[in-house]
């Protein structure tokens, strides 16, 4: 139970940064679409609002950074989920995967505040 709390912790203190939105803002998804693969006007998009609600959580804005790299990693993951799903390609899975990591982890960031 003790080995459970110490990943929750380590969970909730990694969505208090700006990392994972940077990270997911910084990954190179409209340079050349891959089958199955988001287009590049949400890409940019999704990622430029991450990056937004990034520099909100490094400025010390939490509440408010979270909310807005929740929201739209939230939608990114709905604009291109069904496609990467039916693609079965790892490079458009990974990246939903990632935006529904983020969009658990801010969230959960948003409600605890």
């Amino acid at each position: 139970m003790d080995q459970k709390n110490n990943y929750s912790d380590t969970f909730n203190s990694y969505y208090k940064t700006y990392y994972p939105a940077f990270v997911l803002a910084s990954i190179p998804r409209a340079l050349k679409r891959p089958v199955g693969g988001p287009f590049a006007p949400g890409c940019l998009l999704c990622g430029s609002f991450g990056a937004v609600g990034g520099l909100a959580i490094g400025s010390g804005d939490l509440a408010n950074g979270s909310g807005i790299s929740t929201a739209w990693s939230l939608a990114y993951l709905m604009i291109n989920g069904k496609k990467s799903i039916k693609s079965f390609r790892l490079y458009p899975l990974a990246l939903c995967t990632f935006a529904g990591i983020n969009t658990i982890g801010y969230g959960r960031t948003i409600f605890q505040e």
